[in-house]
């Protein structure tokens, strides 16, 4: 029984039992290798508008315009019915974390030369993810204007989460998305990589 103890106290004192869990990725060893970020990056492509069975995807947004009559009267124009929901809205960030997240962990290793893989589809899935928050960012530039500009990824701290909310001019919301834009530009091949016909391209 001693000697058995023993065998086992040595083997825990070695790291034989200190190991993470198979069942668990972290972000450090997930995000490390081109199939990895296309992945991630594809997963993303929800953040755009779809059509979906019924819906009328991109042409929806022009209901009860000078363009388009919708099939269901506004609820705009029936005197107290026009009212802010309770949840949801607008003011989701969602889509920003979801980027930031991305960027925040793969930039730093990108640089470091930590991510196998081709290059230029690297490259590519970088430039999704800017693309895809400037297409965020438009979104709400669009619905309310003046706007938070949230770069980075930010830990679960009502002070830090108040003071990163406070709003930002429109005329720096639409640089930011300019900028981001141009990050997509610089880093988006013509076509995506593998002959992928349902991503982004320049192309």
């Amino acid at each position: 029984t001693i000697l058995l103890s023993g065998i086992f106290l040595a083997a825990c004192n070695n790291g034989f039992l200190d190991k993470e869990p198979l069942s668990n990725v972290t972000p450090e060893q997930y995000l490390s290798n081109e199939a990895n970020l296309g992945s991630y990056t594809i997963d993303l492509y929800n953040l755009l508008p779809t059509h979906g069975q019924y819906g009328w995807g991109t042409f929806e947004a022009d209901n009860h315009t000078d363009n388009m009559a919708g099939m269901q009267p506004s609820a705009m124009y029936a005197p107290g019915q026009w009212r802010v929901e309770q949840t949801g809205g607008a003011w989701d960030f969602t889509p920003f974390y979801r980027c930031n997240y991305f960027l925040h962990h793969v930039l730093p290793k990108l640089e470091r030369n930590e991510i196998e893989g081709n290059r230029d589809a690297i490259n590519h899935y970088v430039g999704e993810a800017y693309f895809l928050r400037a297409f965020s960012y438009f979104q709400k530039l669009q619905e309310l204007g003046d706007f938070p500009i949230i770069t980075d990824i930010f830990p679960d701290d009502r002070e830090v989460l108040t003071a990163a909310s406070e709003r930002r001019p429109r005329n720096e919301v639409a640089r930011f998305i300019l900028q981001d834009l141009d990050h997509a530009i610089e880093l988006l091949g013509n076509t995506a990589p593998n002959g992928g016909k349902n991503r982004l391209g320049k192309m």
